[in-house]
């Protein structure tokens, strides 16, 4: 009897908040994405290297084709064979959706994947309003799982 052993892969998140979308314009000002939050991080204890900004591809905007190109480039180039993207579901709505939607549609970058749902309720605990609810996360059963396909399959 023989043994297949599988190599680990390594999978890398995509997080696709590094685009402006109109939920996060009106929750917070025109402009916002997560290179907002970044260029805000301030050190919290003595060593902690922050703001950490970006090298490479500088401040991107993952609504450009050639930007998801050269992150794949990088990520192969690394060692890293595939992106688990975030996916942010909310009862039907989709947020955050369009870099996913462009790699689906273009079939590019050529880069293994998988998704990973990012299931909670959005607040503003990372911006200092804990207390604010943006949207909220809701588990409703078969309603939610009978809810049309997306157009690009999923």
């Amino acid at each position: 009897m023989s043994v297949v052993t599988a190599a680990a892969r390594a999978i890398a998140f995509y997080l696709p908040q590094f685009h402006p979308i109109a939920e996060n314009d009106a929750w917070w000002g025109p402009g916002f994405t997560e290179w907002t939050t970044v260029t805000r991080a301030r050190p919290l204890f003595r060593g902690h290297a922050q703001p950490n900004l970006p090298a490479d591809l500088g401040f991107y905007d993952l609504r450009v084709a050639e930007t998801r190109e050269q992150q794949a480039r990088l990520a192969t180039e690394h060692g890293i064979e595939a992106f688990c993207y975030w996916h942010y579901w909310f009862a039907g709505r989709r947020l955050l959706e369009r870099p996913f939607d462009d790699v689906l549609r273009t079939g590019s970058p050529r880069m293994s994947f998988c998704l990973a749902w990012a299931n909670q309720t959005w607040s503003g605990v990372w911006h200092g309003a804990p207390e604010r609810t943006l949207i909220e996360q809701t588990y409703s059963g078969d309603a939610d799982e009978r809810a049309p396909a997306h157009p690009c399959g999923i």
